[in-house]
Order: C-alpha cells, then sequence, then structure tokens
C-alpha cells in the first residue's frame, strides 16, 4: 500500500498513467493498469450527479481506498483516478449492421451471435452510453488494439457496465476480461466487428477468439446464466447478501477447535480446492460444475496462512 501512496504522489503531466475518456457525462475513463504498460482498467471520477463519486476497478487500488477510510483519509486518489486530469478523448466508433452481417455471411460468426451484439449496441444507445470506445496507444506498440466495450453488466469483471476486449495482431487472438482464453463472449463478437469494419486486414489473417467449438461455446453460456440467474449483480446485496451470510455461518464456519487436528500437508498437497456441494443448498436444484475464481488464493489459519 506504501508503494501506491508514493506512487501517486508522483503523478504529473510528464508521468501519469495513459488515460483515455470513455463517458464524459458519466464520468468514466479507461486508463493502463501501470506507469509504462499492461492492459487497461475502467476507472470513475464524477463530480457531480446522483452518481457522483470515484471508482477503480484495480484491486490494489480499493484495497488502498479501504486503508484511507479506515484513517479518515477521505481525499485520498489512486494513481489511476489521479491521471484522469491528462486524460486523452478515447475514439468512439459506430458499428454499422453491414459489416456485422458480412461478418455472418463470411460464417466468421453466427446470426445468434450478431443478434446478441446488435442488442448490446442499442442497449448502450438507450443508456446514452459509448457503445464501443478505442484507445488509441501513440508512442507505443501497435502490437495491441484496445477496446472499451459496453457490457450492461455489473459483475468482477465489469464494475461499470464495461469491459476492456484486447486483440493481439501478432498473435492473432482476442482476449477479454469476462472469459478464460478459449470461451467464446459476446464481447469478442464485437471486437471482430470493429475489426472488419476499422481493420479487416486484421481479420483477413485469421484471428482467432481462442475459443472451442459451437458446443464448447453453448455449454459456457449456459453455464454463465446458471450462474447469474439468482445473483443478478456484483457484490451481492440486500436480501441476496444475508442469505449468503447466513448459510456461510451455518453451514462453512469451522469449529473452534478445528486447527487443533488439522492436516496441514494434506491441504498443501491439493492442487485445486472445490465445493463438495453438488445440489443448491435453497432450492435443491442441481449445481454446475466448479468455476475457477481465483489462481492466488490462500488459506488463512490462527498460527499458518498457505498460498
Amino acid at each position: 500500500m506504501l508503494h501506491d501512496v508514493r506512487a501517486s504522489k508522483d503523478i504529473n503531466r510528464q508521468r501519469h498513467h495513459a488515460t483515455y475518456i470513455i463517458d464524459h457525462a458519466k464520468g468514466i475513463f479507461c486508463s493502463r493498469k501501470y506507469l509504462h504498460g499492461g492492459g487497461f482498467i475502467h476507472i470513475k471520477k464524477a463530480l457531480s450527479g446522483p452518481d457522483c463519486g470515484t471508482f477503480c476497478e484495480s484491486s490494489n487500488c480499493i484495497q488502498s481506498y479501504e486503508i484511507a477510510k479506515q484513517g479518515r483519509h477521505m481525499s485520498y486518489e489512486c494513481p489511476h483516478v489521479q491521471s484522469v486530469q491528462y486524460a486523452k478523448p478515447g475514439i468512439e466508433q459506430y458499428l454499422t449492421t453491414r459489416s456485422l452481417q458480412a461478418l455472418v455471411t463470411g460464417k466468421l460468426i453466427t446470426s445468434e451471435r450478431a443478434h446478441e451484439a446488435l442488442t448490446l449496441q442499442a442497449e448502450a444507445q438507450q443508456q446514452n452510453t459509448p457503445f464501443l470506445v478505442h484507445m488509441s496507444l501513440d508512442g507505443y506498440s501497435q502490437r495491441y488494439i484496445y477496446l472499451s466495450v459496453y457490457s450492461g453488466l455489473t459483475r468482477y469483471w465489469s464494475r461499470l457496465k464495461r469491459t476492456v476486449v484486447t486483440i493481439d495482431k501478432k498473435g492473432k487472438c482476442i482476449y477479454c476480461q469476462c472469459s478464460p482464453e478459449k470461451q467464446t463472449c459476446k464481447h469478442k463478437i464485437i471486437g471482430k466487428w470493429y475489426l472488419n469494419q476499422d481493420q479487416p486486414e486484421v481479420l483477413s489473417s485469421r484471428i482467432e477468439e481462442r475459443a472451442g467449438d459451437d458446443a464448447t461455446s453453448e455449454t459456457a453460456d449456459n453455464h454463465e446464466d446458471n450462474i447469474y440467474l439468482y445473483q443478478k449483480e456484483y457484490p451481492p446485496n440486500g436480501h441476496l447478501l444475508e442469505k449468503m451470510t447466513k448459510y456461510i455461518m451455518t453451514c462453512k464456519k469451522y469449529p473452534a477447535d478445528a486447527n487443533s487436528h488439522r492436516d496441514y500437508n494434506n491441504v498443501e498437497s491439493k492442487a485445486t480446492l472445490v465445493p463438495k456441494e453438488t445440489h443448491c443448498h435453497f432450492c435443491h436444484a442441481q449445481l454446475s460444475e466448479a468455476t475457477l475464481l481465483t489462481a492466488t488464493a490462500k488459506i488463512v489459519y490462527s498460527e499458518k496462512i498457505i498460498k
């Protein structure tokens, strides 16, 4: 955390995170994670209106804000938010139906996927927010194309209802924050839509989404629906948060003497830890397969931390 505080003091016109204006009316920006590279994260700095305030999607910055809040340092701003004052305009792109239909005709996407993309574009227009914004990185490597895409969802990967789609022109693949490499999503389809209209020479080199076959994609889509059928927003709140907390305290709390007979070696030897439940605790419906949440988790005991 001290590193973040020192870095924030050094933010100036010559030294700041490359930042782009995404939605000026709502105070949404996109900033590079690090001073000299890395991907992009979305941040908010709105000085007026019902949603005024600041927010940064970086996990480290969220933690720094919590520490500052506990210390009553209410004016604290992370380096990304401080860099907003040097933000450049992003390039808003209007994607046409004609260029999307060309992808369907060329059998690069299905008509169902095209309909999903059009629906999301219409929703963005209804919300009066940019559908797709291109961050043009002058002076940096031109290998990657970074796009801020409207998602319409509040998830752990889209806390400000936008996601970052990254196109690797050299590696010939498209990445999105919402899905693993080998899983397709509507945002990757939108990335293809952008390429077909604005940079068709890149798309003609057989760029891939790193997605599996149609069956795998369909399974992944259904799996995502199952995950969020009950939880509509992230993080959970209200009645849902109360039920989740009650469930954890009732069914997941370790007894007071759990550490006295805990087999640490057995825990450390396991490469993965997955839930043992196969059915929902509330409605008793069958659960989907386990989903990877993090590869860097820690198990904290009273006398030991296992990484």
